[in-house]
Order: C-alpha cells, then structure tokens, then sequence
C-alpha cells in the first residue's frame, strides 16, 4: 500500500492544474482556461463510504461503491459533469488515481488515456516538448462491461479487473461523455521517494504535469494564430 507520507501527494493533480493557471499570465498565454479543483478531505469518519453503499453523482448516476479506495475518482466524475456545463473545446484532468500506473510504467512516467487520440497526441507531444515523460495505455472497452452494476448505473472499480488506472479513465469516460477528453494520471512522477530519488528528480514532490499543460496550451494559441 502506498506509505501515509505518500498521500499528500494526492492533491498532486490539482496542484499541477492551479500552478500552471498562475502561470499563463506570466507567459501572457492567452487562452481561455477554467480551472476545476476537486478539493475534499479524505478521512475516516462516521458517514464514511462501504462497500455496497449507492451514491448518486452530480449529473444523477448512481454508483455502486465497491471499492473505497477509489474515492478520488468519484470527485473527478462530479468535475468531468460540471466541466461540460461550460461547454468546453476540450476538458484535460490531472490526478494521482491509483497505484496501477506506477506498476505499469514506474516512477518516473505518468499515463494517459481519453476519448480523443487528437487531444491525446497534443499532449503526448507537449510532454516531449515539456521533458515530461508521458505514456498512452489503452481504454479497453471490452473491461468497460466490468463496471455494470445490479444495483446502479455503474460501479466504482472491480478488483477483478487488475488495471485500476485503466478501470478508472473507463470510469471517468462515461462522465466526460461526447467532449473531447484526456485523463493523465501522474501518480508515478507525482512524488518521488528516497530509493528512486536523483537530481532531475528530487525527493518529494516534482509539480509534474505544469510543463505538459502549458506547452500544450502555448502550442494551441500559436497553432491557432
């Protein structure tokens, strides 16, 4: 299991997106960005979540918890609904979802997945630009049948499955609906711990992903003019 000094980390995601938005008016990038930020405290308590319970996301599907650990996909899903009010060119989510990424690809790349193999190759070459190592897995539809629950729409992962950084973009897919959508999941690079440490990678967390959205939102405006 990840270490509790590790899961400060987890507010790495939403980090990177409130860092690279400081950023654009310094580099005088001008583009349209809304900025979404899931921040929520998760911690024990007497209304915790249970296996088996329903609970419903902001644009009313219900999900069956059937892992609690994937707690932050759910904040996601209830972003990804209220991104697409404000109807969106292209919604790009940052996140540290699970430890399937770090076992499939190590410490040093993040992953990324989506609906739109254009918005996903701006990225992936905004990450070469950016020196951000970055790496496409496949959204495989035929697990997305996996997530089929008795007793709501969907289910928040199945353990069965393996591959939970995929299992939660399939997850996370239903929710970005027909707008073009990415997902990188950084919890690899997110935060590097002593064994795996050197200098271009110091201890600690690393801010990774500010370089990749902003090389790519710079390459859109210069693209676009």
């Amino acid at each position: 299991r990840t270490p509790m000094a590790e899961t400060k980390a987890d507010m790495a995601g939403a980090a990177a997106i409130a860092a690279a938005c400081a950023a654009l008016a310094d580099l005088d990038v001008r583009v349209r960005v809304t900025a979404l930020l899931g921040l929520v405290d998760s911690v024990p308590g007497h209304d915790s979540q249970r296996p088996g319970d329903i609970v419903t996301a902001r644009d009313g599907t219900t999900i069956e918890i059937t892992d609690c650990d994937a707690d932050a996909q759910l904040v996601l899903a209830d972003l990804l609904d209220l991104a697409r009010a404000h109807e969106p060119d292209a919604v790009v989510d940052v996140a540290t979802v699970g430890p399937g990424a770090i076992t499939a690809l190590g410490r040093y790349t993040a992953a990324i997945m989506g609906n739109d193999q254009h918005l996903v190759d701006a990225l992936l070459g905004a990450a070469a630009r950016a020196g951000e190592p970055l790496w496409q897995l496949p959204l495989a539809d035929e697990l997305a049948r996996v997530l089929e629950s008795p007793i709501a729409d969907i289910a928040s992962n199945h353990m069965d499955a393996g591959g939970d950084t995929v299992m939660a973009a399939l997850f996370l897919r239903r929710f970005a609906r027909s707008v073009p959508w990415a997902h990188i999941d950084c919890s690899g690079p997110a935060f590097i711990p002593p064994p795996v440490a050197k200098p271009i990678w110091p201890l600690g967390g690393t801010g990774y992903g500010v370089r990749t959205l902003l090389s790519w939102l710079e390459h859109h405006v210069a693209y676009a003019g």
